[in-house]
């Protein structure tokens, strides 16, 4: 049996590809229909799933340009594979430290426990504004997560290297597997 080819659907059309620029000062609830309005042929089980981790990363940006006071589009990108779907979250937000997270953003063993010492620390250290959960979200939710920072060319760097302008996330899901189609 055949696997079925994958594709996006959005607003009446069905698509291989779909982009969109946020602009820093965009709100969560304009984003929100955009998102709800995304679905996948063939239709997935956890499709929320995938619509809340991407949130999570656009608002993880979104805050990054705010606090930077940075102008540039975030660009949002969703290619639909034969077999995967990618997602692309770039922005020019200066990046983040790494090492202030409260677990190994790096590690690929994903913490189960979000209530231990060192998250209750985070959320205090940053008045409850930020949980450190979303990435974490986005690596439960897609099967394979990579975060670089990036130079103004897009290259990747180090983290602590000056030249950082912002983060490149690649993100991709197997809609295709049976076991996630609905």
């Amino acid at each position: 049996m055949a696997t079925p080819s994958c594709s996006i659907l959005f607003r009446k059309k069905r698509l291989r590809e779909l982009r969109f620029n946020i602009l820093p000062h965009c709100r969560i609830h304009q984003i929100v229909p955009v998102l709800n309005a995304i679905s996948f042929y063939p239709a997935l089980a956890n499709r929320d799933h995938i619509a809340y981790a991407l949130l999570e990363l656009i608002n993880n940006s979104l805050r990054a340009h705010r606090e930077k006071g940075v102008n540039d589009p975030i660009l949002v990108k969703l290619n639909a594979g034969k077999s995967h779907l990618r997602i692309e979250v770039k922005d020019k937000g200066g990046g983040f430290d790494p090492h202030k997270l409260p677990y190994d953003l790096f590690d690929t063993n994903i913490p189960e426990n979000l209530n231990t010492d060192p998250f209750l620390q985070y959320r205090r250290i940053h008045e409850n504004k930020r949980f450190g959960m979303g990435l974490i979200i986005a690596k439960r939710v897609f099967h394979r997560f990579t975060l670089q920072f990036v130079d103004q060319e897009g290259q990747p760097r180090p983290w602590g290297d000056p030249n950082i302008v912002g983060t490149h996330i690649l993100a991709d899901f197997s809609p295709c597997d049976t076991e996630h189609i609905i």
